[in-house]
């Protein structure tokens, strides 16, 4: 896994990353033990079972299976490469690290994407304040942007024709990084900029790296209206929340996340002090980042437009938000959308509104009542056909059944006569497989046996891993997880003379063996006083099971023979079938 990037560079990094440190940064961790617990990020759970240990400098959940060292966790938590994890690790800890060996190439692309990112958000931001983009920044003062948030955001002006291109150029920029980032496009007239004559808003990722831009007319005569950068090797529109990188402690601090739809909308919020705002670019809200989200905050209160686009945005948002078994609540404008409607009634009022904004349930009701004349039977099954699929997605039995009873009553309908035909529809629906079931289900294949306890014994204890390793061959494990884990394990101590395991981890990228390492040395349930027993036990089981498999492999040998009647194959088989026979009456 570590690739390219010398050993005694991970090794410095990692000695100056504490992994309690960087996962407090991310998430609330508590004291429990001589370990610290928290609620899993990687999956929805309300009962923590995540577990940092800070003695082995590991994490794991019990719940989803997740685990790793620091590097490990910095990957899944920001969705990046191990190179990629290793530099962001070394940023944080203030180490000027030099890399002795070219990292991926992959890796340098998106590099230089950042780079030339970077400078066109410069020079369209030193463009808007040029004396011939007046009328750019008129429009920025009729929406009542101040000066400060207009350079805390970086916010610019694209004039048009070839300007970035040739600014970008004189930077040394090649044409071809400048077409990968779409930041230049061919056409007839030549080589010209993708943005042209609009307001530039630069997206940031968490780490604060330019990923892309935003842009939006201020002359209403030219379509579309907003415009952003299309798919590139470092930007994804639905993986990233604009603003996001400013307000991240915010959403941290108040535990909770306002979503809004567009930069106009967020700029409103932010600059009349309502900090704990991200917009979803224009879009309804991904899976990717309700996930982004859930890092930073439990609450998420959305607030869209208040027209019949925002509303079908909001209700596919919540959709996907009761797949995740998160419980939202909505804020429901009168018009408008959340920026027109602060400048018209002031921050307190729209703050009043996010107190009383409506739990999902009841925003829903909202809806599609008012959609569908609920005085009719028509009109009944209109929106008994809207709320099924919504309740099937909801998990927790208890939350579904008051669900339905409380549409059964808003519906004046016999509340058996709602489950009856509930129950009729969704079981008409496949359920797909998710990510986790495929996950429990191949962990589930791996059992507790004496395996898991032999690889336990030598991770925790060098005294055992020593006799193990002159008892036990790779072979003697039958399980491929198990047998991997080992040989890794005896090549380290081999190597090192020490069970390291940092460097046990780092060996491995199939997150099954990861996660079973993570487990078997977060599990403290080895009792010291019957270790010694439970060795002999475990070994003498792997032996036996070994010994077992060879006489049975005899056995069917013998069987052939027997029908073929060759006879002195049959004498030489028994031969071999006695002595492990004795061998395993020896052993018992």
């Amino acid at each position: 896994m570590t690739g390219s990037i010398p050993e005694s560079v991970i090794e410095k990094i990692r000695e100056n990353s504490d992994i309690v440190e960087v996962i407090s940064g991310y998430l609330s961790l508590k004291k429990a033990g001589r370990n610290y617990k928290a609620v899993c990020p990687f999956h929805n759970e309300k009962t923590p079972s995540f577990v940092v240990n800070p003695d082995k400098q590991i994490f794991h959940c019990f719940g989803c299976g997740e685990g790793g060292n620091v590097f490990g966790f910095v990957m899944k938590i920001e969705r990046i490469n191990f190179v990629d994890s290793v530099k962001l690790l070394a940023q944080r800890s203030g180490l000027n690290i030099e890399f002795s060996e070219k990292t991926s190439r992959e890796s340098e692309e998106k590099n230089e994407i950042f780079r030339i990112n970077e400078e066109a958000a410069e020079l369209y931001y030193n463009c808007l304040l040029k004396d011939s983009s007046i009328e750019a920044r008129k429009y920025l003062n009729e929406r009542q942007l101040d000066e400060n948030t207009i350079k805390k955001f970086k916010i610019g002006y694209a004039p048009g024709g070839a300007f970035l291109v040739k600014e970008l150029t004189k930077k040394n920029f090649s044409q071809m990084l400048i077409k990968k980032s779409i930041l230049g496009i061919s056409r007839e007239s030549g080589f010209q900029d993708f943005f042209r004559k609009r307001i530039i808003f630069p997206i940031f990722d968490i780490q604060s790296r330019a990923i892309g831009f935003g842009a939006r007319i201020f002359n209403e005569d030219t379509q579309p209206k907003y415009l952003n950068t299309p798919e590139t090797p470092v930007f994804s529109k639905g993986r990233n929340l604009y603003g996001f990188n400013i307000t991240k402690e915010a959403v941290r601090k108040l535990n909770e996340a306002i979503i809004v739809e567009g930069y106009m909308d967020f700029l409103a919020l932010y600059k009349n002090k309502i900090e704990n705002v991200v917009a979803s670019l224009g879009t309804a809200l991904t899976e990717n980042q309700i996930l982004l989200l859930k890092r930073y905050a439990e609450k998420i209160i959305l607030c869209y437009d208040a027209d019949a686009a925002g509303q079908e945005a909001t209700l596919r948002g919540l959709a996907l938000l009761m797949e995740k078994d998160i419980d939202p609540r909505i804020v429901v404008l009168p018009s408008g959308d959340p920026d027109s409607f602060i400048k018209k009634n002031g921050r307190q009022v729209f703050i009043e509104k996010i107190k009383n904004a409506m739990p999902l349930l009841d925003y829903y009701f909202h809806v599609y009542f008012s959609r569908y004349d609920s005085s009719t039977i028509e009109g009944k099954i209109k929106i008994s056909s809207e709320f099924f699929p919504l309740f099937s997605k909801i998990k927790d039995g208890i939350k579904r059944s008051e669900c339905l009873k409380r549409l059964a009553e808003k519906l004046k309908v016999d509340e058996k006569t709602i489950y009856s035909e509930f129950e009729r529809i969704t079981k008409k629906q496949s359920v797909p497989i998710s990510k986790k079931d495929v996950r429990d289900i191949k962990l589930q294949s791996i059992p507790a046996n004496a395996e898991s306890v032999i690889i336990r014994l030598a991770l925790q204890n060098r005294s055992f891993a020593e006799r193990i390793f002159k008892e036990l061959e790779e072979k003697d494990f039958k399980n491929d997880e198990y047998r991997k884990i080992f040989k890794i394990i005896f090549d380290i101590f081999n190597k090192y003379d020490i069970i390291n395991i940092q460097r046990l981890l780092d060996n491995f990228e199939d997150e099954t063996c990861i996660s079973l390492i993570t487990s078997l040395i977060a599990d403290n349930s080895l009792n010291e006083e019957n270790s010694e027993r439970l060795y002999t036990d475990c070994v003498r089981s792997l032996k036996n099971a070994n010994i077992l498999d060879k006489r049975n492999n005899i056995s069917q040998e013998l069987k052939k023979a027997e029908k073929e009647g060759q006879t002195e194959k049959i004498k030489v088989l028994l031969k071999e079938y006695q002595k492990l026979e004795e061998a395993l009456r020896r052993k018992n």
